[in-house]
Protein backbone atom coordinates (compact mmCIF):
# COMPACT_ATOMS: atom_id res chain seq x y z
CA UNK A 1 0.00 0.00 0.00
CA UNK A 2 2.81 2.41 0.90
CA UNK A 3 4.52 1.72 -2.42
CA UNK A 4 1.32 2.53 -4.31
CA UNK A 5 0.87 5.69 -2.22
CA UNK A 6 4.41 6.74 -3.10
CA UNK A 7 3.63 6.32 -6.82
CA UNK A 8 0.69 8.67 -6.38
CA UNK A 9 2.92 11.19 -4.56
CA UNK A 10 5.45 11.08 -7.41
CA UNK A 11 2.73 12.02 -9.87
CA UNK A 12 1.86 15.24 -8.03
CA UNK A 13 3.16 18.16 -10.07
CA UNK A 14 2.92 20.99 -7.56
CA UNK A 15 5.87 20.63 -5.17
CA UNK A 16 4.09 21.95 -2.08
CA UNK A 17 1.39 19.28 -2.29
CA UNK A 18 4.01 16.64 -3.13
CA UNK A 19 5.93 17.58 0.03
CA UNK A 20 2.80 17.56 2.18
CA UNK A 21 1.69 14.22 0.76
CA UNK A 22 5.09 12.67 1.52
CA UNK A 23 4.81 13.64 5.14
CA UNK A 24 1.22 12.50 5.52
CA UNK A 25 2.03 8.84 4.88
CA UNK A 26 2.51 7.74 8.47
CA UNK A 27 5.18 5.09 8.09
CA UNK A 28 7.30 3.99 5.16
CA UNK A 29 8.62 0.40 5.08
CA UNK A 30 12.43 0.21 4.95
CA UNK A 31 12.45 -1.30 1.46
CA UNK A 32 11.08 1.89 -0.14
CA UNK A 33 12.68 4.46 2.18
CA UNK A 34 15.43 5.30 -0.33
CA UNK A 35 12.78 5.88 -2.98
CA UNK A 36 11.07 8.29 -0.61
CA UNK A 37 14.30 10.28 -0.28
CA UNK A 38 14.60 10.34 -4.07
CA UNK A 39 11.20 12.00 -4.21
CA UNK A 40 12.42 14.54 -1.67
CA UNK A 41 15.47 15.24 -3.82
CA UNK A 42 13.19 15.89 -6.78
CA UNK A 43 11.69 18.88 -4.96
CA UNK A 44 13.53 21.99 -6.13
CA UNK A 45 12.12 24.52 -3.67
CA UNK A 46 14.08 24.79 -0.40
CA UNK A 47 10.96 25.60 1.58
CA UNK A 48 8.92 22.67 0.26
CA UNK A 49 11.86 20.25 0.57
CA UNK A 50 12.25 21.44 4.16
CA UNK A 51 8.60 20.71 4.88
CA UNK A 52 9.01 17.18 3.54
CA UNK A 53 12.22 16.55 5.51
CA UNK A 54 10.75 17.88 8.75
CA UNK A 55 7.74 15.60 8.44
CA UNK A 56 9.76 12.57 7.32
CA UNK A 57 12.23 12.77 10.20
CA UNK A 58 9.64 11.04 12.38
CA UNK A 59 8.62 8.32 9.95
CA UNK A 60 11.72 7.15 8.06
CA UNK A 61 13.79 4.23 9.38
CA UNK A 62 16.41 5.42 11.87
CA UNK A 63 19.25 4.12 9.71
CA UNK A 64 18.34 6.74 7.08
CA UNK A 65 18.28 9.74 9.41
CA UNK A 66 21.85 10.51 8.34
CA UNK A 67 20.59 10.93 4.76
CA UNK A 68 17.94 13.33 6.02
CA UNK A 69 20.65 15.32 7.79
CA UNK A 70 22.75 15.36 4.60
CA UNK A 71 19.78 16.69 2.63
CA UNK A 72 19.26 19.32 5.30
CA UNK A 73 22.81 20.58 4.80
CA UNK A 74 22.17 20.85 1.05
CA UNK A 75 19.39 23.40 1.56
CA UNK A 76 20.55 26.91 0.72
CA UNK A 77 17.88 28.90 2.55
CA UNK A 78 19.27 29.32 6.07
CA UNK A 79 15.88 30.01 7.65
CA UNK A 80 14.68 26.48 7.01
CA UNK A 81 17.82 24.90 8.50
CA UNK A 82 16.76 25.70 12.05
CA UNK A 83 13.09 26.52 12.09
CA UNK A 84 11.66 23.85 9.86
CA UNK A 85 14.01 20.87 10.01
CA UNK A 86 16.41 20.79 12.97
CA UNK A 87 13.65 21.39 15.48
CA UNK A 88 11.72 18.42 14.11
CA UNK A 89 14.56 15.96 13.63
CA UNK A 90 16.98 16.63 16.49
CA UNK A 91 15.26 14.34 18.99
CA UNK A 92 15.58 11.47 16.52
CA UNK A 93 19.28 11.96 15.82
CA UNK A 94 21.59 9.34 17.35
CA UNK A 95 24.56 10.64 19.34
CA UNK A 96 27.00 9.59 16.62
CA UNK A 97 25.40 12.09 14.23
CA UNK A 98 25.42 15.08 16.58
CA UNK A 99 28.83 16.24 15.39
CA UNK A 100 27.44 16.34 11.84
CA UNK A 101 24.37 18.17 13.12
CA UNK A 102 26.64 20.88 14.53
CA UNK A 103 27.88 21.44 11.00
CA UNK A 104 24.48 22.96 10.21
CA UNK A 105 24.85 26.06 12.46
CA UNK A 106 28.50 26.27 11.37
CA UNK A 107 27.35 26.64 7.77
CA UNK A 108 24.78 29.33 8.59
CA UNK A 109 26.01 32.86 7.92
CA UNK A 110 23.05 34.78 9.35
CA UNK A 111 23.68 35.38 13.08
CA UNK A 112 20.04 35.08 14.14
CA UNK A 113 19.53 31.75 12.35
CA UNK A 114 22.85 30.40 13.63
CA UNK A 115 21.86 31.27 17.20
CA UNK A 116 18.45 29.66 16.74
CA UNK A 117 20.01 26.48 15.35
CA UNK A 118 22.35 26.23 18.35
CA UNK A 119 19.45 26.74 20.75
CA UNK A 120 17.59 23.87 19.08
CA UNK A 121 20.58 21.52 19.30
CA UNK A 122 21.83 22.47 22.79
CA UNK A 123 19.58 20.21 24.92
CA UNK A 124 20.50 17.13 22.88
CA UNK A 125 24.25 17.53 22.45
CA UNK A 126 26.53 14.98 24.16
CA UNK A 127 28.94 16.39 26.74
CA UNK A 128 31.94 16.03 24.45
CA UNK A 129 30.44 18.49 21.95
CA UNK A 130 29.44 21.26 24.37
CA UNK A 131 32.82 22.99 24.08
CA UNK A 132 32.53 22.97 20.28
CA UNK A 133 29.01 24.41 20.48
CA UNK A 134 30.28 27.10 22.87
CA UNK A 135 32.99 28.05 20.39
CA UNK A 136 30.39 28.33 17.62
CA UNK A 137 28.21 30.52 19.84
CA UNK A 138 31.12 32.80 20.67
CA UNK A 139 31.89 33.17 16.95
CA UNK A 140 28.57 34.92 16.35
CA UNK A 141 29.31 38.56 15.59
CA UNK A 142 26.06 40.19 16.69
CA UNK A 143 26.12 40.54 20.49
CA UNK A 144 22.36 40.10 20.91
CA UNK A 145 22.23 36.86 18.93
CA UNK A 146 25.43 35.65 20.61
CA UNK A 147 23.66 36.12 23.94
CA UNK A 148 20.68 34.10 22.66
CA UNK A 149 22.94 31.23 21.62
CA UNK A 150 24.81 31.26 24.94
CA UNK A 151 21.53 31.33 26.83
CA UNK A 152 20.58 28.02 25.24
CA UNK A 153 23.92 26.47 26.20
CA UNK A 154 24.09 27.65 29.82
CA UNK A 155 22.14 24.69 31.28
CA UNK A 156 24.69 22.33 29.66
CA UNK A 157 27.84 24.04 30.93
CA UNK A 158 29.67 22.43 33.83
CA UNK A 159 30.67 25.16 36.27
CA UNK A 160 33.67 23.28 37.60
CA UNK A 161 35.00 22.49 34.13
CA UNK A 162 34.54 26.02 32.75
CA UNK A 163 37.19 28.44 33.98
CA UNK A 164 36.75 31.90 35.42
CA UNK A 165 37.79 33.76 32.26
CA UNK A 166 35.25 31.86 30.14
CA UNK A 167 32.42 32.46 32.63
CA UNK A 168 33.35 36.12 32.90
CA UNK A 169 33.09 36.44 29.12
CA UNK A 170 29.79 34.54 29.09
CA UNK A 171 28.25 36.77 31.76
CA UNK A 172 29.45 39.85 29.91
CA UNK A 173 27.93 38.66 26.62
CA UNK A 174 24.62 37.74 28.24
CA UNK A 175 24.21 41.41 29.15
CA UNK A 176 23.63 42.11 25.45
CA UNK A 177 20.46 40.02 25.47
CA UNK A 178 16.97 41.15 26.39
CA UNK A 179 16.29 41.70 30.07
CA UNK A 180 13.57 39.04 29.98
CA UNK A 181 16.02 36.55 28.48
CA UNK A 182 18.64 37.33 31.12
CA UNK A 183 16.11 36.89 33.94
CA UNK A 184 15.25 33.41 32.67
CA UNK A 185 18.97 32.60 32.68
CA UNK A 186 19.49 33.46 36.36
CA UNK A 187 18.40 30.04 37.78
CA UNK A 188 20.82 28.31 35.39
CA UNK A 189 23.57 30.79 36.24
CA UNK A 190 23.21 30.36 40.00
CA UNK A 191 25.75 27.49 40.35
CA UNK A 192 28.32 29.44 38.32
CA UNK A 193 27.80 32.63 40.31
CA UNK A 194 28.24 30.78 43.61
CA UNK A 195 31.29 28.91 42.31
CA UNK A 196 32.95 32.05 40.98
CA UNK A 197 32.42 33.77 44.33
CA UNK A 198 34.30 31.00 46.15
CA UNK A 199 31.15 29.24 47.33
CA UNK A 200 29.57 32.30 48.95
CA UNK A 201 25.79 32.10 48.43
CA UNK A 202 25.47 35.76 49.31
CA UNK A 203 26.76 36.43 45.81
CA UNK A 204 23.29 35.60 44.50
CA UNK A 205 21.77 38.21 46.78
CA UNK A 206 24.25 40.76 45.49
CA UNK A 207 23.35 39.92 41.90
CA UNK A 208 19.64 40.30 42.64
CA UNK A 209 20.34 43.60 44.40
CA UNK A 210 22.31 44.87 41.41
CA UNK A 211 19.50 43.87 39.08
CA UNK A 212 16.99 45.80 41.18
CA UNK A 213 19.21 48.85 41.02
CA UNK A 214 19.33 48.57 37.23
CA UNK A 215 15.56 48.20 37.04
CA UNK A 216 15.09 51.31 39.15
CA UNK A 217 17.43 53.31 36.93
CA UNK A 218 16.07 51.93 33.64
CA UNK A 219 12.48 50.69 34.20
Amino acid sequence: VASEALDVVRSIQFEYFRAMALGRIAKYPPEIANEVLDVVRSIQSDSYRSIALAMLAQSLPKELISEVLLLTCSIQDEYFHHSCILGKMVEYLPEKLMNEALAVPCSIKDDSYRAAALQVLAPYLPEKLIKKALDIACSIQDEHHRAEALSGLIPRLKTIETNFIVWKEILHLLAYGDRELFLTDIPNLAPAIISLSGGDKKALQLVVGAMRDVCRQWP
